[in-house]
């Protein structure tokens, strides 16, 4: 907030450390809520030229560069945007969830075998980790055949929750400097739209009717957002009843590995609105 260059090179630096680039994400959207689409296009191509002249440097070409820009900054820009002029953060995790599905479209036509695409990929790490601790090969062909033909959506899904965790920071730390206890209200009232429900209601009946492909995978991905009002809703009815932060401890850490049930009950919860209907406790 303090100018254009720290921005810039918050946003770059965290690309710089795979496991922060999540924090950068935050800095962009945070300058995208703030200040508008241009502050927020000047931090993001200010710390995208960076990075390209760094990682050109490095390697000899800046087109490891485009990973970050294109499946995390750019769309983390715009799905800030869309929350800054929509002020609505269920509409910004649809817009986010349709990116994402977006992506997953893309994918499967620049890779029509999508299963045989990561089983290459699969192949590729296997001898790059030669002479490493590595299962069998029969036990190693038993993982490749379980996992090649999730990893498409998957993949998308871990765009998606890195694109939204950019963005809910973002808007936390907005929170923290000019409105406190803003972000808190907002998160616990998040309520996805029906429309959008009925929707990723009927991908998931079409999906499970095809099985895997297309298909399934796109409405994995649309689903997958559906886990966040879930936690709206317990972070709701937790402060409602005085649960302890233990509880939503444990949520945050089991609830994500069962995603597609998760994700169900978030879509029923948009028809029941479990909230409504929970009341304090007594006294």
């Amino acid at each position: 907030m303090r100018g254009r260059v720290p921005a810039a090179v918050v946003i770059f630096a965290s690309a710089m450390i795979p496991l922060l680039i999540w924090v950068g994400g935050g800095a962009l959207s945070l300058v995208t809520l703030r200040r508008g689409a241009l502050e927020g296009a000047l931090a993001g191509g200010a710390s995208t030229l960076l990075l390209m002249v760094v990682v050109s440097a490095l390697v000899g070409t800046p087109q490891p560069a485009l990973q970050p820009i294109l499946q995390l900054w750019l769309p983390v820009f715009l799905i800030a945007l869309w929350l800054r002029y929509s002020v609505s953060l269920a509409q910004a995790l649809e817009i986010a969830a349709g990116l994402a599905a977006m992506a997953v479209v893309i994918f499967h036509l620049l890779h029509p075998d999508t299963t045989g695409y990561w089983r290459e990929v699969f192949e590729q790490a296997r001898a790059l980790l030669a002479g490493q601790s590595l299962p069998d090969s029969t036990t190693w062909q038993n993982v490749v055949a379980v996992l090649a033909p999730q990893m498409t959506r998957l993949w998308a899904a871990n765009l998606l929750g890195l694109a939204v965790v950019s963005l809910l920071l973002g808007r936390w730390w907005q929170a923290m400097l000019y409105n406190p206890g803003g972000f808190r209200a907002e998160f616990r009232a998040l309520r996805l739209q029906r429309w959008f429900a009925w929707a990723v209601l009927a991908l998931l009946v079409v999906a499970a009717t095809v099985g895997q492909g297309l298909v399934y995978d796109v409405a994995f991905v649309l689903s997958s957002v559906f886990v966040l009002q879930v936690f709206a809703v317990l972070h709701s009815i937790s402060a409602r009843w005085r649960w302890g932060k233990l509880w939503l401890m444990l949520a945050y850490l089991f609830l994500p590995l069962a995603i597609q049930l998760t994700a169900v009950v978030g879509i029923i919860d948009v028809f029941l609105d479990v909230r409504r209907r929970s009341t304090g406790p007594p006294g």
